[in-house]
């Protein structure tokens, strides 16, 4: 006899395909969601990024620019005296600077502005690089007095404090004149911070500095020089002037262009009537002798660029287009859809309105 009491049933085909649809529907909605979030936290990571290399990098040569041409207290009609300009060219190698700009313009390599066809990844002219001039007090000392030796004329500089190199160029300066030399040798009094120092150029105006009442100072110059490294994206500065080898220090990473344009002053007025490419100011025909004076600010554009092409570093779903310099651009392509930003900033040169 039959329990009817324990019926059993089970699904139906239609009933499983359903389940299985939705399922499938639920299931493909969770991942929509979980991809689109990791695409947003990948977009706001990477624009954190680049927006904290770009400034980080702005805010590096801004610096260094503003500094640049700051000979202390000496007065803007001392610094360009015939013996300063032909001190430093005689001195300096030929890759180096031949004038007392703070831009230092006289080298075409060291400030290029390529045309267009020269790129980086065929989006821009290739970076530019920039050269300064910046003296610099924090490794220099008091000078005291000057001693010349009668037989040979060697003169001896006795400086309270700094730190010193054999062969580097420092500037001596009492607020009312400035003399630049090559440093001979360098002797250290360790015990009592003090140094002696041989003018190699026999050039120093000894009279000047051995005046009691007027405090004298050794300033060390420097030519700082900043570029991008293609292969790394990466901002570099080098450095030149302590008498050794040029100092190369990565500064910033996601760094894939920068490029300068220079503000020029047509009336004396310290304004700049105009900014243009260090290549078209060199052939002005009606500035003079060197037509760089006229430079009164300087103008950086720097793409900033997040991760490696490929991979984690593409976050966008299609190639930019930007505007870099003066130059519109589409960025990227299938296979490099890394975000890019530009940051732009105009720095005064301050130290030529003293």
């Amino acid at each position: 006899m039959k329990n009817n009491n324990y019926r059993q049933s089970g699904l139906t085909l239609v009933e499983i395909l359903i389940a299985l649809v939705l399922s499938a529907i639920i299931i493909t909605g969770i991942v929509q969601v979980f991809i689109s979030n990791r695409q947003a936290y990948s977009l706001t990571e990477s624009t954190s990024r680049v927006q904290e290399n770009g400034r980080f990098a702005i805010s590096l040569i801004a610096e260094s620019i503003r500094n640049a041409g700051n000979f202390g207290c000496l007065p803007e009609n001392s610094r360009d005296f015939d013996s300063l300009r032909n001190w430093v060219s005689a001195l300096r190698a030929a890759d180096q600077s031949v004038d007392l700009n703070p831009i230092q313009t006289n080298n075409q390599t060291a400030l290029d502005n390529t045309t267009d066809g020269g790129t980086v990844a065929n989006w821009f002219d290739s970076p530019d690089t920039l050269t300064l001039l910046i003296p610099t007090g924090t490794s220099g000392g008091r000078l005291s007095s000057v001693l010349v030796n009668s037989g040979t004329g060697d003169k001896t500089l006795k400086v309270n404090g700094g730190n010193f190199f054999q062969s580097e160029i420092v500037l001596a300066s009492n607020c009312n004149v400035g003399d630049i030399i090559q440093l001979g040798n360098v002797t250290q009094d360790v015990a009592n911070d003090t140094w002696d120092l041989v003018d190699a150029t026999k050039s120093i105006r000894e009279d000047f500095y051995n005046l009691g009442n007027v405090a004298s100072e050794l300033m060390q110059i420097r030519f700082v020089e900043f570029s991008v490294d293609a292969t790394s994206n990466t901002l570099v500065m080098s450095t030149v002037g302590d008498g050794a080898a040029a100092q190369v220090q990565p500064l910033v990473s996601g760094i894939e262009n920068i490029q300068f344009q220079y503000g020029v002053d047509n009336n004396g007025d310290y304004v700049a009537d105009y900014f243009d490419t260090i290549t078209n100011i060199s052939n002005l025909s009606n500035a003079g002798s060197n037509p760089f004076d006229s430079i009164v600010a300087v103008k950086v554009f720097v793409l900033a660029v997040h991760g490696d092409n490929g991979g984690d570093g593409n976050t966008l779903r299609q190639p930019q287009t930007i505007s870099f310099a003066g130059q519109n651009r589409t960025v990227g392509n299938a296979t490099d859809l890394r975000l890019r930003r530009v940051y732009e900033t105009t720095v005064n040169l301050r130290n030529r309105m003293d």
